[in-house]
């Protein structure tokens, strides 16, 4: 995942001691190289963190995922290719749930966690951490396994046909 421009990604101990504990799973990323600076001490900040993540050779219409985070101040909202799956919500010392199970494309996909540092001054600083749960996608067949496929289903069809028109035979 990527943080704003300038942003650093902590790993060891938390960046401000009220944030959930980093660990071995993920850990906060914060808009500035200083985890714990006091920002927007006049108006809101309004940071983006955004993942890209290919589903090339996948069938996206199978695609899903659950996940979980932690924010402060707060989520205004969560955009996966443009369409959002979650709006306002969160908190910097418990997670809070988020899933997808629609809206994935071929090719390149983008997840946007779109955030809002309430203006305050003095202490006051920005984060976001992120942790996926589950995940599923299944891969497209290929063109041979296409070609497999039909051959048996005419395999198929033509013994069904087969059998069908001997059971029409009658002997009288």
């Amino acid at each position: 995942m990527s943080s704003p421009a300038g942003g650093v990604a902590y790993d060891g101990t938390p960046v401000h001691p009220a944030w959930l504990p980093n660990d071995s799973t993920s850990y906060w990323l914060t808009p500035t190289p200083i985890g714990d600076a006091s920002l927007d001490p006049a108006s809101d900040g309004l940071y983006s963190y955004a993942l890209a993540f290919s589903l090339a050779g996948f069938n996206p219409g199978t695609a899903s995922f659950t996940g979980r985070f932690a924010v402060d101040n707060v989520v205004d909202s969560i955009v996966l290719n443009g369409s959002t799956l979650a709006a306002s919500g969160g908190t910097f010392n418990a997670w809070t749930a988020f899933a997808a199970s629609s809206g994935f494309v071929n090719g390149l996909n983008t997840l946007t966690f779109n955030t809002r540092n309430y203006a305050q001054n003095g202490g006051n600083p920005a984060g976001l951490r992120v942790e996926f749960d589950s995940s599923s996608v299944e891969a497209v067949p290929e063109p041979a396994t296409w070609a497999m496929m039909l051959i048996g289903f005419g395999v198929m069809g033509g013994a069904m046909r087969r059998r069908r028109q001997r059971v029409t035979v009658s002997y009288a």
